[in-house]
């Protein structure tokens, strides 16, 4: 009874920030955003309307729930991997190409591993060891854009404090391209496909803290892997 008493207000967290996200993806869908935006923008409200239906249709049976001997660490990882790809070529960097990494396609892109290789990883060996669930798994990856949000997103704002009636919608669009970015295989899955026999056990404010440290390290991988590349 007391999990189910967390849980709720929790999930209900997850749909304000995600109907915040989608405010602030609908405001970029109409206005524009520039350069920020490439010739496949529309991959990005896709993607968040694809992982809105799937929030809606939670509790049926997943598609992917009898995936005979698919590997549920290669779904896992190769679904968030693969998702964090279609929202790279929804971005760019310069006037043209694709990618929120570096002006050039395949620089942007070969840069990006760095980053969604170690994300989609780390992501699925917290839902094995702990036994995440699906909000979890969400609320771990969206905690994980503490680093973007503070650098890129409070920077836009500062520079530009006509934005700053929009910093609600802002966080709520961070928190949800990283969250969805890293739980959208568990809309296509049963997540006890992904736990470890024995799980551990794990407090709310040990996921908080692990959801936060997960996107540190990440953007520590990110920077060793681009110090590494020739680009």
């Amino acid at each position: 009874m007391m999990e189910r008493t967390v849980e709720r207000p929790i999930a209900r967290g997850l749909w304000l920030v995600v109907l915040l996200g989608a405010a602030f993806e609908a405001l970029n869908a109409l206005l524009g955003d520039g350069d920020d935006s490439s010739a496949l923008w529309f991959l990005a409200p896709l993607l968040l309307a694809a992982f809105i239906a799937g929030l809606w249709r939670r509790g049926h049976t997943p598609l992917l729930a009898s995936a005979g001997r698919l590997s549920p660490a290669l779904l896992f990882i190769g679904g968030s991997w693969l998702t964090g790809m279609l929202y790279e070529l929804a971005l760019r960097t310069g006037p043209t190409g694709f990618g929120g990494m570096a002006p050039d396609t395949a620089a942007s892109f070969l840069l990006a591993q760095g980053f969604y290789v170690p994300f989609a990883v780390g992501g699925w060996w917290l839902a094995r060891r702990y036994g995440y669930t699906f909000t979890d798994v969400f609320w771990a990856g969206a905690l994980s854009c503490l680093y973007e949000a503070l650098t890129a997103g409070a920077t836009a704002v500062a520079a530009q404090p006509a934005l700053l009636p929009l910093a609600p919608l802002m966080a709520g669009y961070y928190l949800t391209v990283y969250g969805y970015i890293l739980a959208m295989p568990l809309l296509f899955m049963d997540e006890r496909r992904v736990w470890a026999t024995a799980i551990r056990p794990i407090s709310t404010w040990r996921k908080i803290v692990y959801g936060v440290a997960l996107g540190l390290v990440c953007w520590v991988v990110f920077l060793g892997w681009a110090a590494l590349l020739p680009v």
